[in-house]
């Protein structure tokens, strides 16, 4: 199975947004409040949504009644599906050929004879538009049934939808998912009610394509039982699976099927962690447990560990991936008593084995330390290749040491079956070693759109120039800022940035430090490097502005021509720099210069406006730290002098082009 991509209309943080998913991994950044969280959000509401078509509509009416984007009434979410595995489509195929049995006849004289008429017709591509769509999820409160829940594909002419739940719940139906009633017209069978049926099945008479019969209509899509002493191949498929072998249904809806796959190949986490449950009734032990707050992790490891062979590899990688996380060895044992009423009781425990010189002692994990905890879950998760995983903050508390191996987990999976998405604000969970791992990166932006931003690469050129920029954990810290400002050296950096961490008051009053605003900012040692970070940040939809020396600012300079390529409107002519200063500024472009300085005079420098400032506190800096350690001279000087007016007035214009608050 592979998510191909997250929709949403209202939902939430976000008004509308799509991300596209469909790869082996998917990395998603963004400032606070740009909607991540929302795009794994809608991916829990599905999964819900397809519970509630078997269960019932509680959960959905207590959990997510009041999830509308700002107070809206209705809402739309849409999870694209592709089922790849080859179980997963054999499972699909034998429904599609079961659910036509059902609806030729099912009380034919022989039943068994009318199937393998059915079978020799179907050819394996005959269910294959089934295999691709999307799970769509519509609530509406103005609608007497709120909730409507449908699985839409595409035919040549069209989307058809079968609808999980909603007032046309267990059909198959013309056109995309919708909600309220629908005028369609019902057909019950393909062909007249008679014995004869399967002769015309046999001859061709009656041809069992059901996408033909469609059009216009609303069709039963169901697999019954049979009244026959052997069920029929497709049907005994469908209602034997081994995930619910020993509760056989006599009537199984798609909606089981769906919810089958789902909870056997997608686990979606929170971005908060439950206190882990450690006792269990004995009737529970058989659950096949979700782990999305990881309350249950102890049962899913107990599961393995005394499960197929399968299970007990999966279990066996658990651990070998806890030790490359943690360093420690991981075990779970059991515990059998009666509890207060007499019931058996089976207590589950965890242990991590801590490791002292030669000696070792048990710690139960809840004594283990948060850190001890999500590395388990982490590994639990991962341990099953097939897996598409998708989480949310992970290992929050784990060491850099543990975030950079589990990275490195994480990017060893792409070449397998599974899939992984997580949510991120930390620069060491970002991929960016290769050109597969730029393609991965997604930043979602905070504005009134919900922009989504994908790296775009060109040639091998632009490749290595975006590794070597995100190579630094300051570079990658941008994904996750309101907007970055790049100045031109490291001396000027230091010296603003120190003098705006404390509070300088404007024109209008107190201003906001970087941090209040979420700001980065960045040095890009000359105005050769630019032109690259402008243009990473453009392709990552991040806001920047520059803060440049004089020699910059002249028109034909080397940042010139890279802002043009970049479809900047940079200034033409102008033989003084306040001639293009208003030009440039309206571009984003600042400097604390007076003139360009570009004549040998070197009095475009940020340390010619220091010297304006104070020379002798900038030679008493310069001869305390050195001369050439700029970063040094720059933070010295901001804390020997107070902020100059101009540098307040800098600040201002740069929040005014960010379009942030002043106040």
């Amino acid at each position: 199975m592979r998510i191909t991509r997250i929709s949403v209309i209202n939902f939430l943080g976000l008004a509308a947004a799509e991300v596209c998913t469909d790869r082996p991994l998917t990395v998603v950044t963004g400032a606070n409040g740009s909607g991540k969280s929302t795009l794994l959000q809608a991916l829990s509401l599905v999964v819900d949504a397809v519970q509630a078509s078997l269960n019932g509509t509680l959960p959905l009416d207590s959990e997510w009644w009041t999830a509308g984007h700002k107070g809206a009434e209705s809402f739309e979410v849409r999870v694209g599906v592709r089922f790849d595995a080859l179980d997963e489509r054999r499972l699909i195929d034998a429904y599609y050929r079961a659910a036509i049995l059902h609806l030729l006849h099912p009380e034919a004289t022989d039943v068994i004879a009318l199937s393998s008429a059915v079978d020799g017709q179907s050819t394996p591509e005959s269910a294959s538009p089934m295999m691709v769509g999307d799970l769509v999820v519509i609530f509406d409160q103005r609608q007497r049934g709120p909730w409507t829940v449908g699985w839409e594909f595409a035919l040549p002419r069209g989307p058809v939808n079968v609808q999980l739940l909603g007032n046309e719940m267990g059909r198959l139906l013309d056109g995309p998912v919708a909600a309220g009633p629908t005028s369609l017209q019902y057909l019950s069978e393909l062909c007249p009610s008679t014995n004869d049926i399967v002769e015309k099945v046999d001859d061709g008479r009656v041809p069992v394509d059901l996408w033909k019969y469609v059009p216009d209509r609303r069709i039963e899509f169901v697999v019954e039982q049979v009244n026959a002493p052997v069920q029929p191949p497709s049907v005994a498929a469908v209602s034997a699976d081994p995930e619910y072998r020993s509760q056989p249904q006599a009537r199984v809806p798609f909606a089981h099927i769906l919810e089958l796959l789902i909870r056997r190949r997608l686990q979606v986490t929170d971005n908060h962690r439950a206190p882990m449950r450690t006792r269990f009734g004995a009737q529970e032990l058989a659950w096949t447990p979700s782990l999305r707050d990881g309350s249950l992790l102890a049962l899913e490891l107990h599961r393995l560990k005394n499960g197929s062979a399968g299970d007990r590899r999966r279990f066996a990688t658990v651990q070998a991936s806890f030790r490359q996380l943690t360093g420690e060895q991981v075990d779970c044992t059991e515990r059998v008593m009666p509890d207060d009423n007499g019931n058996t009781e089976v207590i589950l425990v965890p242990a991590i084995q801590i490791e002292v010189g030669n000696d070792g002692h048990d710690v139960p994990l809840h004594r283990a330390g948060a850190g001890a905890a999500e590395a388990l879950l982490l590994a639990t998760l991962l341990a099953d290749e097939r897996r598409c995983v998708f989480l949310d903050e992970p290992a929050v508390h784990l060491s850099p040491t543990a975030q950079r191996q589990l990275l490195s987990m994480l990017r060893g999976r792409r070449s397998g079956p599974g899939q992984a998405l997580w949510v991120t604000h930390n620069p060491d969970l970002v991929p960016a070693q290769a050109a597969d791992d730029l393609t991965s990166i997604v930043r979602m932006a905070r504005d009134t759109g919900r922009t989504v931003n994908s790296l775009v690469a060109n040639s091998r050129v632009d490749v290595a120039t975006v590794i070597r920029l995100l190579a630094s954990a300051e570079v990658r810290s941008l994904l996750f800022a309101a907007g970055v400002v790049l100045f031109e050296g490291p001396t000027d950096l230091a010296a603003v940035g120190r003098w705006l961490d404390r509070s300088v008051t404007g024109v209008r009053g107190p201003l906001p430090t970087p941090d209040e605003r979420n700001l980065t900012f960045l040095s890009v040692d000359g105005q050769n490097g630019f032109g690259a970070l402008a243009s990473l940040a453009n392709q990552l939809g991040v806001p920047w502005v520059i803060v440049a020396d004089g020699p910059a600012l002249r028109p034909g300079s080397i940042m010139a021509k890279q802002l043009a390529k970049l479809g900047k409107a940079v200034p033409q002519s102008g033989e003084k720099l306040t001639d293009v200063r208003a030009q440039w500024a309206a571009e984003g472009v600042f400097s604390l210069a007076d003139d360009f300085g570009d004549d040998g005079s070197k009095a475009g420098e940020i340390e010619a406006f220091l010297s304006r400032l104070d020379a002798q506190t900038l030679a008493r800096v310069r001869k305390d730290v050195g001369t050439l350690k700029g970063v040094r001279v720059g933070a010295a000087f901001a804390d020997a002098v107070s902020a100059p007016q101009e540098v307040v007035a800098l600040w201002a214009d740069i929040l005014l082009t960010f379009d942030l608050p002043r106040t």
